[in-house]
């Protein structure tokens, strides 16, 4: 006798879902079935529990009324070889009012959870590089029905490499563009290169505001502010004189 077994909780169908588990799987029989009595609590009579062999594994199921559904915190788990074995079980677990859930889970037509998987699979997310476990990861996320031949592609694909982006270079330039260009970047620099410094002496900074600009705000004329600044100066030498 097997020395641990899951006991599995059916309303009254104990008897029917042992049946069609042992129809599914090889290696599989119903063992021995026991029977209510005038003790209940169900009525007499009728199946109380089934015993019955799965691929060569010991399982019961119980009739105990509509207390306790399953759910799926609880599954089992059948591992298969090839793509073929899994397409099968998947087919034929969820006939007849079953449903698939995701990442190779399905429900029954009585409520008990089942996970498909290939045997491949552990393989796959134990791998030492953890990209190639994340892209397997991010596959699986995607399927229901477990797919072995994509699932080894995810492992298996690297990063698209990133598109080149052209440099272009900048429009050519006439000569008689470029002189304008340079003349006017001349003329901003002389105008910029105006530093309060070399208006630090002046006395009266009046002369340089009236020579620079008029009411209307227009640009500085740097020309016109030197000879204001070197009258200035002039006047100042011919005073010292006198």
């Amino acid at each position: 006798m097997q020395k641990t077994l899951p006991c599995l909780w059916f309303t009254d169908q104990a008897a029917e879902a042992a049946k069609f588990y042992t129809s599914v799987f090889k290696n599989s029989k119903v063992a021995e079935t026991s029977y209510y009595g005038d003790a209940g609590p169900m009525p007499k009579g009728t199946v109380m529990t089934v015993r019955f062999m799965i691929a060569g594994n010991e399982y019961m199921a119980l009739n105990g009324g509509a207390r306790f559904p399953f759910t799926q915190a609880v599954s089992l788990v059948v591992n298969c070889d090839s793509q073929k074995e899994i397409d099968t079980y998947w087919s034929k677990l969820t006939a007849d009012g079953g449903a698939e859930v995701e990442c190779g889970w399905l429900k029954d037509k009585y409520g008990l959870m089942w996970q498909i998987v290939p045997t491949v699979l552990p393989k796959l997310m134990r791998d030492k590089d953890p990209k190639r476990r994340d892209r397997v990861m991010r596959a699986l996320l995607k399927m229901k029905k477990l797919d072995i031949a994509a699932l080894k592609a995810a492992a298996d694909a690297t990063s698209a490499p990133r598109p080149k982006v052209a440099k272009t270079a900048p429009p050519a330039r006439g000569k008689a563009a470029a002189r304008a260009a340079d003349s006017d970047g001349d003329s901003r620099g002389e105008k910029e290169s105006l530093a309060p410094a070399k208006f630090g002496g002046l006395r009266d900074r009046k002369s340089v505001a009236r020579a620079g600009m008029n009411a209307q705000a227009k640009p500085i004329d740097t020309r016109a502010i030197i000879r204001a600044t070197e009258g200035k100066r002039w006047t100042a030498r011919q005073q010292g004189r006198g």
